[in-house]
């Protein structure tokens, strides 16, 4: 029998309480971020970089042209760095 398999896994650095409440705070950040971005710009932020749809399969969904998603995530994108950055200071 191995080792791991008698105690289990050793606990990896993110695999801590603190770690995961850690996660889970900047998580709730990044949402709120995200909440006030304009309804274009967080569909694209959504679809694309917490659902991780390709920029051709979020400009289907959202029947706009790919520059179109393209300006609307690169806006959305900046938005959310810059409220981040503030939060973060």
């Amino acid at each position: 029998m191995l080792y791991e398999e008698t105690v289990g896994k050793p606990s990896t650095e993110m695999d801590t309480p603190l770690a995961r409440l850690l996660m889970k705070e900047k998580y709730q950040l990044l949402l709120s971020g995200i909440d006030l971005l304009k309804e274009v710009e967080k569909h694209a932020v959504i679809l694309c970089d917490l659902h991780g749809m390709s920029n051709q399969e979020a400009a289907a969904v959202l029947n706009v042209k790919l520059n179109t998603l393209k300006s609307h995530l690169l806006r959305g994108r900046k938005k959310l760095k810059e409220f981040l950055k503030e939060r973060k200071e």
